[in-house]
C-alpha cells in the first residue's frame, strides 16, 4: 500500500506544472523586478563610492519619501535626507547579500514590491527585513518613489 501511495505520489508530483514550484513573473513584473535589483546594485555602487548622489540620481524619484526614525515617532523624508545624513545610514548595507521578492503588483506607471531584503553582519550573521517599496515609471525607467523597511524578528 506504501508503495502505491509513494508511486502516485511521484506521479501527481511530475503533472503539476513546473510554474507552480516557483514564482513566475509577467513581463511587467520582470521589468519592475529588473529595475529593482539593478538599483541595489547601484545602492552598492553608491556605498562604495561613500556617494549618495550614485543612488539618487540614478534610481529614486525626486519626490521620493520612505521611513526614518522609531515606529512610534516616524518621519517622512525623501532624497535630501539621504544626501544630508549619508554617511550614517550605509553601515547595513555594505554587508548586502540579496533579495527575495514576495510580491509585485504593477498598476499603470506605479508599482508595489514587498520583499525581503537580506544582509551579511559579522556580528549577526545573515539577517533579514520585510521591504515594500514603491516604484514609479517616469522618463522611460522605474525609479523608487517610497519605501519602508521592517526588521525581521528571528524568534
Amino acid at each position: 500500500m506504501r508503495g502505491t501511495a509513494a508511486l502516485l505520489l511521484t506521479t501527481v508530483s511530475l503533472l503539476i506544472p513546473a510554474s507552480l514550484h516557483g514564482q513566475q513573473w509577467d513581463d511587467q513584473q520582470q521589468d519592475v523586478l529588473d529595475a529593482v535589483l539593478a538599483c541595489w546594485d547601484t545602492w552598492m555602487e553608491a556605498v562604495r563610492q561613500d556617494d549618495a548622489e550614485v543612488f539618487t540620481e540614478n534610481c529614486q524619484a525626486e519626490d521620493a519619501t520612505f521611513w526614518v526614525g522609531s515606529f512610534s515617532s516616524p518621519i517622512l523624508e525623501g532624497p535630501e535626507y539621504l544626501r544630508r545624513n549619508w554617511g550614517g545610514l550605509v553601515g547595513i548595507d555594505e554587508g548586502w547579500v540579496d533579495l527575495r521578492p514576495i510580491v509585485i503588483s504593477v498598476h499603470d506607471d506605479v508599482a508595489v514590491m514587498h520583499f525581503y531584503g537580506l544582509w551579511e553582519l559579522p556580528e549577526a550573521g545573515v539577517v533579514e527585513w520585510k521591504r515594500t517599496e514603491v516604484w514609479r515609471h517616469e522618463d522611460g525607467r522605474w525609479v523608487q518613489w517610497a519605501g519602508h523597511a521592517t526588521p525581521v524578528d528571528d524568534g
